[in-house]
């Protein structure tokens, strides 16, 4: 999953009002870490979740690798993604169904 820091100047309290994974610096374990030592941690971090979540990252790349390109579809808020024309999908059941079939731990989520 994907998570959004915000840094220490921000409010916890709109981590609640905002959508997806949203955690202050103080909630990631990293107050009072400066600019620099805080980038260097979040890209850490980064790189590990990569590499724990590989097995999962490799089943979707493979799915999208199958599917056929298809027009590109707009967000729900009727912005565009991608300045391309064409584009790959995996549907939300089907990224589960992939992901747990791979003996990947998912969880879905009805409203993003």
């Amino acid at each position: 999953m994907n998570t959004i820091a915000l840094d220490e100047g921000v409010p916890e309290q709109i981590a609640a009002h905002l959508s997806g994974h949203v955690q202050s610096v103080r909630q990631l374990g990293l107050k009072g870490v400066t600019n620099g030592r805080l980038l260097d941690a979040l890209e850490q971090r980064s790189e590990e979740l990569v590499t724990e979540n590989w097995p999962a990252i490799e089943v979707l790349a493979q799915a999208l690798l199958e599917k056929s390109w298809e027009p590109l579809k707009p967000l729900r808020s009727g912005a565009q993604w991608s300045n391309q024309a064409m584009a790959k999908y995996v549907t939300r059941d089907e990224a589960f169904n992939y992901l747990n079939d791979s003996g990947s731990a998912a969880v879905c989520v009805f409203e993003c």
